[in-house]
């Protein structure tokens, strides 16, 4: 029985998916959706500092990366509730991608890692491999890959 449902959130079409399908497992099972935001580096690229100064977000690198993280969580937190998920969490935490997934898992004892995958091309995949592709090798317990 599925308990306690992780998932990655970045604010792609793809992870939007993701949540709808773990809000749906969720509803059925009982289960906590675990909504994770992970951030990479404390770099922001030109779109995020557009965003950033439309929201009037100011403030270090990080903590911009933080609020802007909170934004992404938000609407994924009405996402689950709405798709039925009975209890949901959020956490933003910085790191590797992959590994701060599976690691946060790991904590959360999770039955299921739900992750967008942005479609590649094969080429891309076996010369770099995407963030799904390494969590779901890295990982313990099944991994719902969503495209």
């Amino acid at each position: 029985m599925i308990k306690s449902i992780v998932v990655a959130v970045d604010g792609s079409r793809a992870a939007r998916k993701a949540i709808d399908m773990a809000g749906d497992i969720a509803k059925s099972s009982g289960a906590t959706v675990h909504l994770l935001h992970v951030i990479k580096e404390p770099e922001i690229p030109e779109a995020l500092q557009e965003f950033a100064e439309v929201e009037h977000i100011s403030g270090p690198p990080q903590a911009i990366l933080h609020k802007a993280a909170r934004y992404v969580l938000e609407d994924a937190d009405t996402r689950a509730k709405a798709a039925g998920a009975p209890k949901v969490t959020t956490e933003v935490l910085m790191g590797p991608v992959a590994r701060t997934i599976v690691s946060y898992a790991n904590q959360m004892h999770a039955d299921m890692i739900a992750i967008g995958h942005r479609s590649h091309t094969r080429l891309d995949e076996l010369l770099q491999g995407g963030v799904s592709r390494r969590v779901s090798s890295l990982a313990r317990c099944p991994c719902l890959l969503v495209n």
